[in-house]
């Protein structure tokens, strides 16, 4: 049989009680001036974000090879690296979720075709789950890369996978420091 000793019961007005108990009462208010200053950063870091994966135009050739694969591949995978490297590097989740929604929202202003590709588009679920492997993430990326561009198990294609990947990871690791977000043992 149940014992109701141990049963509290709630007061007059419980949600009063439960927003006394929210993280930022206990702030100052420098404190929440900066919490507001660093998502600001972060909504502006997004959309920075959007506006380079927009700009690149880096070409690369393969002799004899159809490119038209590859070429799409190497804008999701670009655009897969911003999470990534958020997650990785950005100072908290909050930011990086911040961030990451600005991205998203600029994305989807300045080419709302490719945004709807983004989003249609299974590849990008294949990168999320090579990223998140046990394992080198970097190589199942790259194999993942030439999977998706038609050359599964093609170690020039791996090798590009990965080449891109980590120059993208880099650049946008830049990008967060450079908006003075990168993680405290990421500097």
């Amino acid at each position: 049989m149940f014992d109701d000793r141990d049963m509290k019961i709630a007061g007059d007005k419980p949600s009063r009680m439960i927003g006394r108990n929210s993280q930022t009462d206990s702030l100052s208010p420098a404190e929440l001036a900066m919490q507001r200053e660093l998502l600001d950063r972060a909504g502006l870091l997004g959309a920075a974000l959007a506006g380079t994966v927009c700009d690149m135009q880096e070409e690369f050739e393969l002799v004899g090879e159809d490119m038209s694969d590859a070429i799409v591949q190497r804008r999701l995978l670009r655009c897969f690296a911003v999470p990534f490297a958020l997650d990785k590097y950005a100072v908290n989740a909050l930011i990086s979720r911040t961030a990451l929604n600005a991205f998203y929202n600029t994305l989807k202003r300045l080419d709302v075709a490719f945004y709807d590709d983004l989003n249609n588009n299974g590849a990008f679920s294949f990168y999320f789950l090579a990223g998140r492997s046990t394992g080198d993430a970097v190589r199942r990326i790259g194999q993942t890369f030439a999977m998706l561009c038609s050359h599964d198990g093609d170690p020039v294609f791996q090798e590009l996978g990965e080449t891109l990947f980590c120059r993208y990871v880099a650049l946008v690791r830049a990008q967060i420091d450079e908006y003075r977000l990168l993680r405290d043992e990421n500097k």
